[in-house]
C-alpha cells in the first residue's frame, strides 16, 4: 500500500488527477470493520494500531476495530466480513459482551506478541 501511495500521490493537485487517470493497477487488499452495537460510558476506551504481521493490521477504535490486509492472509471468518474492494461496505455490529471479548482478545495478543 505504501509503494502504491508513493507512486501514485502528488503534492499538485493537477499532476494527481492526471496520475489517477492512468492508474490500472490498485493493490489487492481486505478492510473488515466491526462496531459495537451500544456506545456507553461503560466501554474501556483503547486507542491502538498494531501490526499483526507482515500484511496484517490492526486499528482499535472506541467506536469500531479496523482490520486491514495487504494479501490473502485474511481469517476465513473476517473474509465473510471484508469489504474486499468493491463498493459495497459491510460493518457487522457486535453485541456488548462480544464487543468485550474481541478488546480482550486484541489486547492479550498484542501483549504476547
Amino acid at each position: 500500500m505504501r509503494e502504491f501511495l508513493n507512486e501514485n500521490l502528488s503534492v499538485e493537485q493537477k499532476i494527481l488527477l492526471k496520475s489517477a487517470e492512468i492508474i490500472n493497477e490498485f493493490p489487492s487488499y481486505d478492510l473488515c470493520i466491526i462496531k459495537p452495537e451500544n456506545k456507553t460510558d461503560n466501554f474501556k476506551r483503547m486507542y491502538s494500531a498494531f501490526q499483526m504481521s507482515k500484511s496484517a493490521y490492526l486499528l482499535v477504535f472506541v467506536d469500531f476495530i479496523l482490520f486491514f490486509y495487504t494479501d490473502n492472509s485474511i481469517d476465513i471468518v473476517l473474509k465473510k466480513f471484508s469489504n474486499d474492494q468493491n463498493e459495497n461496505v459491510i460493518i457487522p455490529i457486535s453485541d456488548d459482551e462480544r464487543w468485550f471479548d474481541l478488546n480482550k482478545l486484541i489486547l492479550s495478543k498484542m501483549l504476547n506478541n
